[in-house]
């Protein structure tokens, strides 16, 4: 259905950006394509932890980690809180914006 090809396109975009966000941050873009491994990955990027990924699946915990996630990608390239809510809000475009951009990975947030 049209919702289902939407839903792939939209994955895809999402698995393109944190490819390029890896390759700024030093890791290998294709860690980005496995699945519940991106997410590690992403938290040993942004975070500095990867274990921390596990308090994704505690309940209201993990909508809290998710959105200070969000903030920490953020302030990885160098932006702020309004970038934040950007990727909050509108992932499919903040997102391949921060891939694709000249803005350098900074590390993570301490």
């Amino acid at each position: 259905t049209e919702s289902g090809i939407l839903a792939l396109i939209f994955v895809a975009i999402m698995v393109v950006a944190m490819w390029k966000m890896f390759e700024k941050a030093g890791v290998e873009g294709w860690k980005a394509v496995i699945p519940f491994y991106n997410i590690y990955e992403a938290f040993k990027v942004f975070w500095g932890n990867g274990w921390l990924c596990f308090l994704l699946v505690v309940p209201v915990v993990g909508f809290i980690v998710a959105l200070i996630t969000n903030y920490k990608m953020a302030k990885s390239f160098g932006h702020g809180f309004g970038y934040a809510l950007g990727l909050i809000v509108f992932p499919v475009v903040f997102a391949p914006v921060l891939g694709f951009n000249k803005d350098e990975y900074v590390g993570p947030l301490k």
